[in-house]
């Protein structure tokens, strides 16, 4: 299975009514992308919902409703197309739930909406130590799994992992204290990045994990906002791998990012070997500062078997 993608970016005022969308689902506001883009969503007669994965229950609430995972698929097919994903306030969990749920339901497209940051909040300049930290999240919470997408983790087992990395050395840390082999373990670093330089910040914030566990050969790079460019390189990865081995992904990294690796996810499932590793962040209010130019990937679901 694969998808086609159209791309789209642009620095002037964001204009939904232009794209013809019917509706639209979004996530909690915490900075000034995520306020923009519900704010023009709701005011450009798409009718909007709200949608938030709780990974303790494996349920979500959509908008005053708590649904199952069943559920779900009943009210995506309730909502009114086109359908765009505003994946700068959905969490990845989410966006891939609901793309499953699309294909699942025969239908031919969706569009996702993705909005950069200008700025990241960063701590005070006088903490040398920390001049490159993004306060990006509150919480990390442990690597829980999604219900259908979970691997059986073992030091001992046979996989290969691939981790999109991002600003939060930490979650590498932390993927990589879990029972997962570091030799079978890939990273895929965002490149070229949101703003030049900021490369730099990815580089130094995970430098610490990569050389502790012997991954500085085992480098890769997509573009920040290039949902394809990541989607690629993953397919690329799990052809190259054993037979007999499971591919887990990790998208610890840019959100764009993130949706290739849920349509990778998505694009291999059948296989049965493909498995999802995610610690669910809790995301930080104010974690961004005004806006830089918006995307929308456009994806046809009408995917090909190979």
């Amino acid at each position: 299975m694969s998808f086609s993608f159209k791309m789209a970016r642009g620095s002037n005022a964001l204009d939904p009514s232009g794209q013809g969308w019917k509706s639209a689902l979004v996530g909690p506001v915490f900075d000034d992308r995520g306020t923009l883009t519900t704010s023009v969503l709701g005011t450009a007669s798409v009718e909007t919902h709200a949608l938030v994965y709780d990974p303790v229950t494996g349920e979500l609430d959509f908008d005053s409703d708590r649904i199952s995972r069943t559920e779900l698929n009943d009210v995506v097919a309730s909502l009114k197309q086109p359908l765009v994903l505003d994946t700068t306030t959905l969490g990845f969990v989410e966006l891939l739930l609901v793309t499953e749920a699309l294909i699942d339901l025969r239908r031919p497209s969706v569009a996702y909406l993705y909005l950069e940051p200008k700025n990241y909040t960063t701590p005070s300049v006088t903490e040398v130590l920390r001049r490159r930290d993004f306060e990006l999240t509150d919480e990390v919470k442990n690597f829980v799994g999604v219900d259908g997408y979970s691997p059986l983790l073992s030091e001992t087992g046979n996989h290969v992992v691939a981790a999109i990395l991002g600003y939060e050395g930490a979650r590498l840390d932390s993927a990589l204290e879990l029972p997962i082999t570091s030799n079978s373990c890939h990273v895929i670093f965002g490149i070229p990045a949101f703003r030049p330089g900021w490369e730099m910040d990815a580089f130094h914030n995970n430098h610490q994990a990569l050389k502790a566990h012997g991954l500085g050969t085992r480098i890769r790079y997509a573009g920040a906002t290039d949902p394809r460019a990541c989607y690629e390189a993953l397919l690329d990865l799990y052809r190259r791998k054993h037979s007999t081995a499971d591919f887990i992904v990790a998208p610890i990294g840019p959100k764009p990012m993130g949706i290739g690796a849920a349509l990778f996810l998505l694009a291999t499932r059948q296989e049965e070997d493909t498995f999802l590793l995610y610690d669910h962040p809790r995301r930080a209010f104010g974690r961004s500062r005004e806006v830089g130019p918006w995307h929308v990937y456009d994806v046809s679901l009408r995917s090909t078997e190979k």
